[in-house]
């Protein structure tokens, strides 16, 4: 009996949720991946995966048990790779999630760079704007921008972020440019749906206190690019992270407003589960991100 063996053969099974797919990447027979995986939960006394005729997926303890062969045989693949002198060589699966709108924008090239870099190692980027459950869909880490609300997740900062209030030249010179956060009230808006109250827009005044204003919303989309592309239409004003509006500021198409106002601002984090040791190749993806992005976003330089 091989216990890591075992743990190989479920973990496979979990990431490609076939038995079948899993013996083919081990050169099994399914026969022999089912076989393992049943001794495996009768020692265990614990069900791991859940059956059905269209999919599999993990029970309660199989998710548990499932972050502990990931973090174990992850020990054990560095700590070879160390001794045969492959220390820099990575291989195996990186799965990455991240938001639709930075992915497009800005994680293309890191993404590609690091591909180019470490050429035995698979990454399986997410982008999309839903929040995915890292450990229960086996991800290694995510890209999150704004408020963290898993504080079971570790976390480690990439940036902070601008928040840039503007709208287009056409539409400043048929409606007037407002001269106080208060002014917005008076012009419609477009608003990211993303936050329980998209029409709140905050900022922070001279003396250190957070201030409100409620903006009339006339769209709102939980994608930060629609939103932009409204307001370069003519509809309306938009509160935007700087690195969605970064480029249509440099174009023209969109002009900055109130920029004295020091908006409420986010932060890039990259975040992954809690473990006590950090894989190599987890690692060594936040290291190119920061190095990527730098001490201060890129994207911020002509602001």
């Amino acid at each position: 009996m091989d216990r890591f063996e075992d743990m190989r053969c479920f973990v496979q099974v979990a990431d490609l949720q076939s038995v079948t797919r899993a013996a083919d990447s081990l050169n099994l027979a399914p026969s022999a991946v089912s076989r393992r995986l049943k001794d495996l939960e009768a020692r265990l006394g614990a069900q791991l995966l859940s059956r059905t005729t269209r999919r599999m997926s993990l029970t309660e303890a199989g998710q548990v048990y499932f972050q502990s062969c990931q973090r174990i045989l992850g020990d054990i693949e560095e700590a070879e790779a160390h001794v045969s002198g492959k220390g820099q060589r990575m291989s195996g699966q990186l799965r990455v999630a991240a938001p639709l709108s930075f992915g497009l924008g800005h994680l293309t090239p890191a993404i590609c760079d690091f591909v180019e870099s470490h050429p035995d190692l698979r990454v399986d980027l997410d982008a999309s704007d839903r929040v995915v459950d890292l450990v229960g869909e086996g991800f290694d880490l995510a890209l999150r921008i704004g408020i963290l609300r898993d504080s079971s997740l570790i976390a480690r900062k990439l940036c902070d972020v601008q928040m840039i209030c503007c709208a287009a030249p056409e539409f400043l010179a048929r409606r007037g440019v407002p001269a106080t956060p208060e002014d917005l009230r008076e012009l419609p808006c477009l608003c990211y749906g993303g936050t329980e109250r998209p029409d709140i827009w905050r900022w922070i005044d001279w003396d250190g206190a957070e201030q409100s204003v409620q903006v009339p919303m006339r769209m709102r989309s939980t994608n930060g690019d629609i939103n932009r592309d409204a307001a370069i239409r003519g509809l309306g004003v938009v509160l935007k992270p700087s690195f969605i509006v970064h480029r249509a500021l440099a174009k023209g198409s969109l002009v900055r407003i109130l920029p004295e106002v020091a908006w409420k601002g986010i932060q890039i984090h990259m975040v992954y589960p809690e473990t006590r040791h950090l894989a190599a190749k987890t690692r060594a993806f936040i290291d190119h991100m920061r190095g990527h992005i730098g001490p201060e976003p890129y994207w911020e330089a002509d602001l």
